[in-house]
């Protein structure tokens, strides 16, 4: 094979590869009142969250998370965006997500050392439970019902 047509071929390679890749990592993007990852918007406020679930009625999830944890990249790839999780979280939650290097004050009140966490509290921010680092969808999932069938 030609020498040229060998560099261009492992070219279109390696650009393909990292179109690829790329595409299965979900940036995480914010803005000043909300984060947008796993498909779902994200309060940044905890006490806007609060506030949001008393009138709403509904539980809340606070997502610990930073840009340079890996299992919080692996949450919002193959957790967060899965149709049954997402749609629960959706309809039935008020989200907030505390990214850890930011925020200091929330994570030490619910003794999060490190990203990522996932506690569930009720409207006036007493914990449901608490999911420290990551899970896999159908264990995240049992936590989703878990919480739903003690918030009712």
């Amino acid at each position: 094979m030609n020498p040229k047509t060998l560099i261009t071929v492992a070219a279109l390679i390696a650009i393909a590869a990292f179109a690829v890749l790329s595409a299965k990592t979900t940036p995480v993007v914010s803005d000043k009142d909300h984060t947008y990852v796993g498909d779902l918007v994200w309060l940044n406020s905890y006490e806007a969250g609060l506030e949001k679930a008393k009138q709403e009625n509904k539980p809340v999830l606070l997502y610990f998370w930073a840009t340079w944890c890996k299992f919080c990249r692996k949450l919002n790839t193959e957790v967060f965006p899965d149709p049954e999780v997402n749609s629960l979280l959706r309809e039935r939650f008020v989200l907030v997500a505390i990214n850890i290097d930011q925020n200091k004050e929330i994570p030490q009140k619910y003794g999060v050392q490190y990203p990522p966490a996932e506690i569930f509290v009720d409207a006036d921010g007493n914990v449901i439970t608490k999911v420290m680092g990551y899970t896999p969808k159908e264990n995240f999932l049992r936590y989703i019902n878990t919480v739903l069938a003690q918030y009712s």
